[in-house]
């Protein structure tokens, strides 16, 4: 299968890979990010909702259009536990009922009454995960390895114009560190690099080289994987999520904890709320420096956040798929087959309408080697 077939590339919801992606919780947004009687437009796995928060403090996912005229409902305003259009003014309760429409008193919409689609929204970690699958949604995930006792970290959300899918794919890939991040100094750590192991597991998959740290796959979209925090603190485990906003842009939500009684854990407390969450990093600005040709990578050597920086430019600079139809995979790239073998598996099962296998990851996860 080429690259311009595979599943992975297409999120849509009438897709074998997009329904793949919604059989699981997916974080949407940090929970710091929305604000009581806030409205925003998010966009995830390539469909339109509007995202918004109570004045109580309860947030809430709904349809992007007002049913009446058509015009984006994260334009209007919350009122209270409500949610008005800014158009001509019908107000939507938190579960999708109208009701109010001024001037328009007994108006019901063919097969019942006016109301808009809501999606259940959960609130972990300092996430705010949603369910867009069919159907009832599963139990809401469980983290308990970042739910003990100590300081949560929800790292700002990094977005960029790339598949989901390459940032799994670049997660497990240890045969780049030596050459994409040898200018940062991180492909410093692979002494004498050796072919990676990848299994398959009852959560995804795990990969592991000798002298390297271990990567935990968490299907259908996440990764948990130890990154030094600082000097006091030193490797902890992170937890990735890789979410399409559509087939060529992707963010990715991190999470890590600093365990109570760490020296100096209160300074990594939650930052202050950004007010465009998904604005691109300084990481990103810079890649898209080199890649324009306005600067180079060695141009950059020392700058803090080179290592994004270089991965950046890597994934990017692969182009869409359509630009790369064929790849040719090596001995070193065994965790990328296997990836994309569990991948097409599990949506060849959904697409036959078969349940596939039962992940456990997604329920009980924190996984430290």
């Amino acid at each position: 299968m080429s690259a311009l077939t595979a599943p992975w590339n297409h999120v849509g919801p009438d897709t074998p890979g997009g329904r793949t992606l919604r059989r699981a919780w997916q974080p949407v947004y940090r929970s710091c990010d929305l604000r009581p009687g806030q409205a925003v437009h998010l966009r995830a796995l390539a469909e339109d909702f509007t995202l918004w928060r109570t004045a109580a403090g309860e947030a809430r996912l709904s349809a992007f259009r007002c049913p009446h005229r058509g015009t984006a409902l994260y334009l209007g305003a919350v009122e209270g536990e409500r949610l008005r259009c800014m158009h001509h003014g019908w107000c939507f309760a938190a579960d999708g009922a109208c009701v109010e429409r001024p001037g328009e008193a007994g108006l019901v919409a063919k097969g019942g009454r006016v109301a808009i689609a809501t999606r259940p929204l959960v609130e972990r970690v300092g996430l705010l995960f949603a369910w867009l699958g069919e159907g009832p949604p599963p139990p809401p995930p469980s983290f308990p390895a970042w739910e003990a006792p100590g300081v949560l970290r929800v790292l700002p959300p990094e977005a960029w114009p790339c598949g989901f899918f390459q940032r799994l794919e670049n997660s497990c890939d240890f045969a780049h560190l030596p050459y994409a991040h040898a200018g940062s100094g991180v492909g410093d750590i692979v002494k004498d690099l050796s072919a990676p192991a990848a299994v398959e597991a009852d959560y995804g998959a795990r990969v592991s080289a000798e002298g390297l740290p271990v990567v935990h796959f968490l299907m259908p979209n996440a990764l948990v994987f130890p990154t030094p925090v600082s000097e006091q603190v030193g490797w902890r485990d992170h937890l990735v999520f890789r979410v399409p906003v559509d087939d060529h842009r992707c963010v990715s939500f991190t999470i890590v904890l600093i365990p109570s009684g760490t020296p100096g854990a209160s300074g990594y407390r939650m930052q202050a709320p950004l007010d465009a969450p998904f604005a691109p990093s300084k990481a990103a600005k810079l890649g898209e420096a080199v890649l324009s040709g306005r600067t180079t990578l060695a141009a950059l050597k020392g700058a803090p956040n080179l290592t994004e920086v270089e991965d950046y430019v890597a994934l990017v600079g692969q182009g869409r798929p359509e630009e790369r139809p064929t790849e040719f995979l090596g001995r070193m790239d065994a965790p990328i087959a296997l990836l994309r073998r569990i991948w097409r598996r599990e949506a060849a099962a959904v697409e036959a309408g078969e349940p596939g296998r039962a992940w456990k990851g997604w329920q009980t996860l924190g996984y430290h080697d």
